[in-house]
């Protein structure tokens, strides 16, 4: 998980309280996260002066900086290692007339795992490639999920490459997993 750091934008005066409602309509009242901007499931939080003046302003921000800091403490990071082989988050393909991309894969698992039904919990909160450090080195994909769930979370990351050939086939899962060098492992039917 990346460290949460305040992200500044600059805009003309005329065009900030547009932006405002925006940013927060498309954060903060998006019930899916895939939907969201980087699809994160994150909040829109003003810096402090930036908020409305007054005892109500100042009561608002506290109110929704206690609450991201609640998601944030019941998250938990599963790593997927190198034996998942995550390489694609974001390439899309294309099946049944429509567009995936394993990202959106990910983050639409149910929670509890039920799949022959509409849930709106996931397992997964966010995922994403490493960003720094030795994990960047090593290709690893940090996907987040609430702490109550992280062995299930776990046990999903571990068979993802099969629910992916379950779900789309096995040119999706060469596609998102299989680095060029065993590709033609999977094709012989030799690897995963």
């Amino acid at each position: 998980m990346a460290v949460n750091q305040p992200v500044c934008i600059e805009v003309d005066r005329s065009q900030a309280s547009k932006l405002k409602l925006l940013l927060y309509k498309l954060f903060n009242k998006n019930p899916l996260a895939k939907n969201s901007p980087g699809k994160y499931n994150i909040l829109f939080l003003l810096a402090e002066d930036q908020m409305h003046t007054g005892s109500d302003g100042t009561k608002e921000h506290q109110k929704a900086f206690r609450k991201h800091k609640l998601v944030l403490q019941s998250l938990t990071l599963v790593k997927a290692h190198t034996e998942e082989i995550m390489q694609e988050l974001d390439k899309p393909f294309h099946a049944n007339g429509t567009s995936y991309t394993l990202r959106d894969v990910i983050l639409d698992i149910p929670f509890p795992l039920v799949f022959d039904k509409d849930s709106r919990y996931k397992l997964f909160n966010s995922v994403d490639v490493a960003s720094k450090g030795e994990d960047v080195k090593q290709g690893f994909v940090y996907l987040t999920t609430y702490k109550d769930r992280s062995d299930i979370a776990k046990g999903a990351v571990a068979v993802l490459p099969a629910y992916v050939r379950h779900l789309l086939g096995n040119e999706a899962v060469k596609l998102w997993f299989a680095p060029p060098e065993i590709r033609r492992y999977i094709d012989l039917g030799e690897a995963f």
